[in-house]
Protein backbone atom coordinates (compact mmCIF):
# COMPACT_ATOMS: atom_id res chain seq x y z
CA UNK A 1 0.00 0.00 0.00
CA UNK A 2 3.03 2.42 0.59
CA UNK A 3 4.39 1.68 -2.79
CA UNK A 4 0.97 2.70 -4.61
CA UNK A 5 0.86 5.94 -2.04
CA UNK A 6 4.39 7.07 -3.22
CA UNK A 7 3.52 6.23 -6.59
CA UNK A 8 0.75 7.98 -6.59
CA UNK A 9 1.99 11.40 -5.00
CA UNK A 10 5.57 11.07 -7.07
CA UNK A 11 3.23 11.16 -10.39
CA UNK A 12 1.51 13.87 -8.72
CA UNK A 13 4.54 16.17 -8.41
CA UNK A 14 5.62 14.93 -11.94
CA UNK A 15 2.17 16.43 -13.04
CA UNK A 16 2.88 19.63 -11.83
CA UNK A 17 5.86 20.14 -12.54
CA UNK A 18 4.87 19.54 -16.13
CA UNK A 19 1.83 21.80 -15.51
CA UNK A 20 4.20 24.79 -13.96
CA UNK A 21 6.98 24.76 -16.71
CA UNK A 22 3.93 24.75 -19.58
CA UNK A 23 2.25 27.71 -17.51
CA UNK A 24 5.74 29.38 -17.21
CA UNK A 25 6.27 28.89 -21.06
CA UNK A 26 2.84 30.35 -21.73
CA UNK A 27 3.40 33.36 -19.92
CA UNK A 28 6.55 34.01 -21.41
CA UNK A 29 8.44 33.69 -18.28
CA UNK A 30 11.23 31.60 -20.74
CA UNK A 31 12.27 28.27 -21.29
CA UNK A 32 14.88 29.07 -18.72
CA UNK A 33 12.74 29.55 -15.95
CA UNK A 34 10.93 26.66 -16.98
CA UNK A 35 14.05 24.41 -17.02
CA UNK A 36 14.97 25.57 -13.63
CA UNK A 37 11.46 25.01 -12.28
CA UNK A 38 12.12 21.24 -13.26
CA UNK A 39 15.07 20.91 -12.00
CA UNK A 40 14.58 22.61 -8.46
CA UNK A 41 11.69 19.91 -8.71
CA UNK A 42 14.33 17.05 -9.46
CA UNK A 43 12.86 16.17 -12.79
CA UNK A 44 15.88 15.96 -14.91
CA UNK A 45 13.96 14.23 -18.21
CA UNK A 46 11.54 16.78 -17.54
CA UNK A 47 13.25 19.69 -17.40
CA UNK A 48 15.18 18.42 -20.72
CA UNK A 49 11.36 18.27 -22.36
CA UNK A 50 10.16 21.49 -20.64
CA UNK A 51 13.80 22.93 -22.29
CA UNK A 52 12.98 21.41 -25.89
CA UNK A 53 8.61 22.38 -25.88
CA UNK A 54 9.61 25.97 -24.54
CA UNK A 55 12.50 26.67 -27.35
CA UNK A 56 9.92 25.07 -29.91
CA UNK A 57 7.36 27.64 -28.51
CA UNK A 58 9.87 30.25 -28.78
CA UNK A 59 11.07 29.83 -32.55
CA UNK A 60 7.16 29.44 -33.61
CA UNK A 61 7.06 33.38 -31.88
CA UNK A 62 9.66 34.44 -33.60
CA UNK A 63 9.37 33.13 -36.99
Amino acid sequence: MRYIVTAVIRKGAIMSGVLLGIVMVLLGAGSIAAVVAAAILGYGTIALAIGIISSAAFAAKTV
